[in-house]
């Protein structure tokens, strides 16, 4: 095999992972966050303007809603809105 082939092959392995499929390099959720049901907790800090430690201390406390998925935290987007509108009610 040529020097050209096997470089080939071997930049053909780290995009395929060399079984010929595709391999997912992204450990984000798929689509983007305003199109999915749940957010994770850095998005929902992102949409919030505070620190993920502020936003894990707030689902601490129960004030912003959450489920697990498995091992995972995840914020329904209506959460958000929720603990927004009790924050304009209690000033």
């Amino acid at each position: 095999m040529a020097r050209a082939e096997r470089e080939a092959a071997g930049a053909e392995m780290l995009v395929t992972g060399g079984g010929g499929r595709p391999q997912r390099h992204s450990s984000s959720p798929a689509g983007p966050p305003e199109q999915r049901l749940l957010l994770t907790v850095s998005e929902a800090a992102e949409r919030l303007g505070i620190g993920r430690s502020l936003l894990y201390e707030l689902l601490t406390e129960g004030k912003i809603e959450s489920i697990h998925v498995g091992r995972l935290r995840r914020i329904p987007p209506e959460a958000l809105a929720a603990y927004i509108d009790g924050q304009r009610l209690t000033g």
